[in-house]
């Protein structure tokens, strides 16, 4: 599992905040990801997951990202949560956080044929 803080600033599971830059890339290979973890503060977290399709070179097909899902990891302090994605079957996805006190999330996602 890997960790970030979550706060205000709207970044993915890898801390990023360049909103181009994929979480996940190669994922068309999966019928299903999911997306687990534990979230160690009380306060909601906000979640965005965007997925978009790529040409053999890696580059995006068409301008920006389909959205799959928003919601809100809800819970006490230190609860886990599931995340099932299996809409789109993207070739990438951005899995945005954000939350309105800092908090650290730990998580990881993980693919299945």
């Amino acid at each position: 599992m890997s960790g970030i803080s979550v706060d205000s600033t709207l970044k993915d599971l890898l801390n990023n905040t360049n909103a181009e830059t994929p979480t996940i890339d190669r994922a068309s290979e999966f019928r299903t990801l999911i997306w687990g973890g534990r979230k160690t503060g009380t306060a909601d977290i906000a979640y965005t997951i965007l997925g978009r399709w790529v040409d053999v070179s890696g580059n995006p097909l068409g301008d920006g990202w389909l959205p799959i899902a928003t919601g809100t990891i809800t819970g006490s302090a230190n609860s886990w949560f599931r995340v099932v994605i299996s809409d789109q079957h993207c070739d990438q996805y951005r899995i945005q956080v954000s939350s309105t006190t800092s908090q650290s999330l730990l998580s990881k996602v993980i693919g299945v044929r």
